[in-house]
């Protein structure tokens, strides 16, 4: 595609809390004007709905929360970056030419102060095939799901299905900027303006309540701290954690 193109509104499978937006986005430049003015052009009505059930997700779930973890990390993955990679073609509802997908849930991690809790002991079953596929729409990947529960999930204290009720939660508790997923060609961006335009759709995240992380300079995933009752938070050692290069590199939605 040559010259300026204009996208109209998100891919059909992208976050449901980020609003379409018309955007040109024709250079590097012209990504870094989007997610710097990046306002949700519509509010659904779905959107009260969906506010109302996370209250009460929230509620029943966050009194059962890790005992040692004193907050959690959600971690969304860019699929482009992942897809690329030699693991890509293994997951064909995340990677498939048709998938169309920007950033999905990588997984929900409890962590206690200074340390990440893994692989830990529980009485609680795995999730059930109902709960797995019940994820795929955010987490594209029955392995992934398998996988987070036993590694995160353990850890949390939480039934299985309780604990992907969390993620879920978490996941739609963030806005994500329109722009990211109008771009049609790789880009360059600061990785301080993509934390910028997050912040701008999320007022209640703090400076140092999100981080992104790369592989050399490519875009691997966005991490946001969130307390046990699912609210923004501040990150413990986010310097220790966050993309050291300049410039990151990110490739087009699927």
């Amino acid at each position: 595609m040559t010259g300026a193109a204009v996208w109209r509104g998100l891919p059909r499978r992208t976050n449901p809390a980020a609003a379409a937006m018309p955007v040109a986005l024709a250079s590097p430049s012209a990504l870094r004007r989007a997610l710097s003015s990046a306002i949700p052009a519509r509010v659904f009505s779905a959107a009260i709905a969906m506010a109302v059930s996370v209250a009460a997700i929230v509620s029943s779930v966050a009194p059962a929360a890790a005992q040692n973890a004193d907050h959690y990390v959600l971690a969304l993955s860019w699929s482009p970056t992942f897809c690329a990679g030699p693991n890509g073609d293994k997951e064909p509802l995340q990677c498939a030419a048709d998938a169309d997908r920007t950033f999905v849930v990588h997984g929900l991690l409890p962590n206690a102060p200074l340390q990440r809790l893994d692989n830990c002991r529980t009485q609680e079953r795995g999730p059930s095939r109902q709960t797995v596929n019940a994820m795929l729409d955010i987490m594209p990947s029955r392995w992934l799901i398998n996988h987070q529960w036993r590694k995160h999930g353990t850890c949390s204290q939480l039934s299985a299905k309780d604990y992907f009720a969390a993620t879920r939660t978490a996941f739609q508790k963030v806005s994500v900027p329109p722009a990211l997923a109008t771009i049609n060609r790789p880009i360059n961006v600061e990785p301080a303006v993509l934390r910028a335009a997050f912040r701008r759709l999320n007022p209640e995240l703090p400076e140092d309540g999100i981080y992104v992380r790369c592989r050399r300079d490519a875009l691997v995933d966005v991490r946001f701290c969130l307390t046990l009752d699912l609210a923004f938070r501040s990150c413990p050692q986010v310097e220790r954690s966050r993309c050291r290069s300049p410039i990151l590199s990110v490739d087009p939605p699927l």
